[in-house]
């Protein structure tokens, strides 16, 4: 049933001639990017949306969740050094998250259900430990405990079924806190130093991806493999470390990415080859940049900036960019080869200001 704080009186309905339960499992089946205008109809429904962890836990309970891209783009202006965005690919609408805090850049990003996690960056060109989450149930950003040692461009991972956050790098490879690991179910959530080899640290992480139940970084010089259910660090394998190009992410245990002339390629860990995604003459060969995510239902998101883009950079008041983005269901033949359908091909305007550029997105479940 609905809380009296949402709904104050008998009189009052969310939906006329509808009970208030079945009124909030017909909203709740509204794109998130209708959410906004819903609180413009009356102070219930405002009420409503206010308490959205109401909503997303009837959307959970009716199985209707599902994966929410959030961008994080980098600003020329200092003032918001990165903003975060949601895209609604229901509605092709997006949400632009409230800046958090602490205005940071370099910081890595992860979700966790509900919470978008931020961690570490740079404040002043100085690297911190901070960590921040926010919590799309009551749209609020809350401070996280704080990493063992200050971090700018880690890699971070959490392991499909997992509440851990893991983060690897992004300070001095002599830190003993290089590689650290946080239960987000535990009661007294803290970092956790994990052990790891010298020989294997690097400051630098290049790019990273969550595959076959284990964090995979790319370093300045080689890869670094680490197995959280062994406790075992190694050294990438050639074939993968050498041909992973750009922000790649696995889906569906095949690790995701593109090569210099803009083909998607895939790495199966079992045959320890890549392969082309076959099927995708549709798809335009954006340039390295494009970001790809997981969204679920073995679906693959690829988004990139617009070339007009950076010939916008003399307009007087720039207040959008444009950015491709093109949906890919993904299947995985019987023979071991990939192919690929393109379900979403368009481009749409972000509001944030010209010449700002994509830095990194996951996916939330909401």
């Amino acid at each position: 049933m609905i809380s009296s704080a949402v709904v104050p009186s008998e009189e009052q309905h969310l939906l006329p001639c509808f009970p208030d339960d079945v009124s909030l499992q017909i909203i709740c089946r509204l794109p998130l990017s209708t959410h906004p205008w819903l609180a413009l109809i009356s102070r219930t429904f405002r009420n409503l949306i206010h308490h959205s962890s109401l909503i997303f836990s009837v959307r959970s309970h009716l199985d209707i969740s599902r994966r929410y891209p959030i961008l994080t783009l980098r600003t020329p202006s200092s003032e918001y050094m990165c903003r975060y965005i949601l895209l609604d690919s229901e509605s092709t609408s997006s949400i632009t998250i409230p800046s958090p805090p602490v205005a940071t850049i370099g910081s890595a990003c992860v979700a966790l259900g509900p919470f978008f996690i931020v961690l570490g960056g740079s404040v002043n060109q100085i690297p911190t430990s901070k960590v921040q989450i926010f919590d799309f149930r009551v749209r609020t950003w809350n401070p996280g405990p704080r990493m063992g040692t200050s971090r700018q461009f880690p890699a971070v991972g959490i392991m499909d079924g997992s509440r851990k956050v893991y983060v690897l790098g992004g300070c001095s490879p002599l830190s003993e806190s290089w590689a650290e690991v946080m239960d987000f179910e535990s009661t007294e959530k803290k970092w956790e130093v994990l052990p790891s080899p010298k020989s294997l640290r690097k400051r630098w992480i290049l790019g990273n991806a969550v595959l076959d139940g284990k964090i995979l970084a790319v370093v300045d010089r080689g890869g670094v493999v680490f197995d959280p259910a062994m406790g075992s660090w190694g050294a990438m394998k050639h074939e993968l470390e050498f041909k992973w190009r750009g922000r790649a992410v696995a889906v569906e245990g095949i690790l995701y990415a593109y090569d210099s002339l803009g083909t998607i390629r895939g790495y199966n860990v079992k045959t320890d080859k890549w392969m082309e995604v076959e099927g995708l003459k549709e798809v335009p060969k954006f340039l390295a940049g494009a970001t790809l995510t997981d969204i679920g239902e073995r679906r693959l998101l690829a988004i990139w900036e617009w070339n007009e883009n950076r010939k916008r950079k003399n307009l007087t008041r720039p207040t959008t960019i444009r950015v491709g983005l093109v949906e890919i269901d993904l299947v995985i033949c019987d023979d071991g080869r990939l192919t690929g359908s393109v379900c979403r091909l368009e481009s749409i305007h972000l509001p944030v200001p010209s010449r700002s550029t994509i830095a990194k997105c996951v996916a939330v479940e909401l």
